[in-house]
């Protein structure tokens, strides 16, 4: 039967003549509901009768909700008992909700989670990974999901989609799997630090991000590696085993290099060299248990951790250049210059000023592409949680329907790559364009708010020229603007015909 809508996994059928809010509050009671079962949902959701008897049903089912939650805030022992069973049956839910529904979205699991506050729930969280963990058993599947969230990086999605399948046999297994690293290379805004969240959700593992422009030597004042193992290790809530299956992410590692620092920050070295043990199978890492003077130590295999790197390594175009035209003769007519990074291999890092010993480690290296506006065009219109669809949501809250023509949308992925700081700038330009409307969202309230061209052309033009725009508004003489601001006058006409059509 073909379906219409989907909430908490549930497809409702095209006969269903529900409101998308009723559907939206029935599938989460649904789910949410411990005594309902997948396939009692099933039978609901397909019946004849949903329509006239749904807000019944809804009803019945958040007076069931309330009653779990009075018992939650009780401290009857027998209470304590029926929750803790409440986090089981919920657990059992999930891994029984698949095999008739598809699963629910990270946000809606997390939006249940908190509600029935199970969030920190060991069972619902296995129930979580055992999912993910079926789910996403082949690289194919964990790239058609990346593919969601990231636009315009196939390599990079292979590269990861094969370290995520690998990371999960190596957690489930007890064999030695040798251990896959990458490599991400891009210029700021390409998506290197969204790209590793994005692996951190999937495989629910804790992460760490290690700014390896601030961190120091063993040994030196300051942070160093084992300094952020703490940090792991603590927001692990001090379990070494998830410790040890977590995600170590070294961003910025172009900034240990000898690119960036030569002389007395020739120590910058040693900092590679200590990431080496990283890469060791049956390697022990040692950190201090907490941030106090003189805590004791905890220590973990290396085995299992993964382990991604990301940097700009500006200037490195220039390095794969020399290098392509030596080995062509000098023909620069063989080099595709337009996607040179595509190019890079493990040599031109090391020339960056990685050392040999880590650069041979790093199993593969991803460049980045930049973005151009057909991208920015799809990371608006197809990535799962774009700006757009952020601020949709938030216009939906406030009882304002957003909606954009194609031409505005395009002219924002012109004015987005002009920016020059990638899939970032989309937050600047959406936050500028809302913000009248957003501090006066009243007079918009239960309408429809349309975005064209020419209101994008408006908010350009007042920004660019914010005192000839607020002139014009006064409707002041235009030979006097011309005077005042020492521009010509024809120039000023061809500002105001354009200022005319934006009105």
């Amino acid at each position: 039967m073909a379906c219409k809508t989907t909430f908490y996994g549930i497809k409702f059928p095209n006969n269903i003549e529900l409101s998308e809010a009723d559907k939206h509050k029935l599938a989460k009671m649904l789910f949410m509901s411990p005594t309902t079962t997948a396939k009692d949902a099933y039978k609901i959701i397909n019946s004849e009768k949903l329509f006239t008897v749904s807000s019944k049903l809804i009803t019945t089912l958040e007076m069931e909700l309330s009653g779990i939650e009075k018992t939650e805030n009780s401290n009857d022992k027998d209470e304590f008992e029926e929750k803790k069973s409440l986090e089981e049956l919920m657990s059992e839910k999930l891994l029984g909700w698949r095999e008739v529904f598809s699963l629910p979205t990270d946000e809606e699991l997390k939006v249940i989670a908190e509600e029935l506050k199970i969030s920190k729930s060991k069972k619902w969280e296995n129930a979580i990974k055992t999912i993910r963990s079926e789910h996403f058993n082949t690289p194919k599947k964990v790239a058609e999901h990346l593919k969601k969230h990231i636009v315009g990086q196939d390599n990079t999605i292979k590269a990861l989609s094969v370290m995520v399948v690998e990371h999960q046999l190596r957690i489930n297994s007890n064999s030695m799997l040798p251990k896959t690293s990458a490599l991400l290379i891009g210029n700021t805004g390409t998506g290197k630090s969204y790209s590793v969240s994005i692996v951190k959700e999937i495989i629910s593992a804790p992460m760490i991000r290690i700014n390896c422009g601030e961190i120091v030597p063993t040994g030196i004042v300051g942070k160093t590696i084992s300094n952020y193992l703490t940090m792991l290790y603590e927001s692990c809530n001090c379990s070494l085993n998830e410790t040890s299956n977590g995600i170590i992410h070294f961003d910025e590692i172009d900034k240990i290099t000898t690119h960036y620092h030569t002389g007395e920050e020739k120590f910058k070295d040693t900092i590679q060299h200590e990431i080496l043990k990283f890469f060791d199978i049956n390697e022990t890492v040692s950190f201090p248990s907490n941030f106090r003077q003189y805590a004791d130590l905890e220590s973990i295999k290396t085995n299992n951790l993964m382990l991604i790197f990301s940097g700009a390594f500006s200037g490195i175009h220039d390095i794969i250049y020399r290098r392509l035209l030596l080995a062509n003769d000098g023909r620069s007519q063989l080099i595709d210059i337009a996607n040179i990074m595509h190019y890079c291999n493990s040599q031109d890092i090391q020339d960056y000023g990685i050392i040999p010993e880590l650069a041979g480690r790093l199993s593969y290296i991803c460049p980045l592409n930049s973005l151009d506006e057909k991208d920015m065009y799809n990371i608006m219109k197809k990535a799962k949680d774009s700006e757009l669809s952020k601020h949709q949501k938030k216009f939906n809250m406030l009882g304002i329907k957003l909606r954009f023509t194609d031409d505005a949308l395009r002219c924002i992925s012109t004015m987005a790559v002009r920016e020059k700081t990638g899939a970032r700038s989309l937050h600047a330009i959406f936050d500028n364009l809302f913000k009248e409307f957003y501090f006066d969202s009243t007079a918009c309230k239960n309408k429809e708010l349309l975005i064209n061209r020419k209101l994008i052309y408006k908010m350009i033009f007042s920004k660019q020229q914010p005192l000839i725009y607020r002139a014009f508004s006064q409707k002041r003489d235009l030979m006097e603007i011309s005077k005042e601001y020492n521009i010509n006058i024809d120039l000023v006409l061809d500002m105001y015909n354009y200022y005319f059509t934006l009105k």
